[in-house]
């Protein structure tokens, strides 16, 4: 497939250029550069052809941990916007039979 596409390109080239060594040289160039890009083209139609498969992970038990503690944290956050939410562990809360 890439032949066929340098052929013409090298034609319309050799309008342009007179000189037989300058022509020569570009088309090994254009000819590089056809064969660059179809490598390139190549790996990106590789990397994206890859069936990818992610693990299959149990989230039964992870799922109902995340969830109740969001609305724990979720009844928190409620309960300080309301003001009535208790702070149990303050100092002059805890009985003296707790202090060192």
């Amino acid at each position: 497939m890439i032949e066929t596409l340098i052929k013409p390109v090298s034609d319309i080239v050799g309008k342009f250029v007179k000189d037989k060594d300058l022509q020569a040289k570009l088309d090994h160039e254009l000819s590089t550069l056809f064969h660059q890009a179809n490598l390139i083209l190549n790996w990106v139609v590789w990397t994206f052809t890859i069936d990818i498969v992610p693990p299959d992970i149990d989230t039964e038990g992870l799922m109902t941990l995340t969830l109740s503690l969001l609305g724990l944290s979720g009844m928190r956050s409620f309960e300080k916007y309301r003001g009535v939410a208790r702070n149990n562990m303050r100092e002059e809360n805890v009985k003296d039979s707790y202090k060192p």
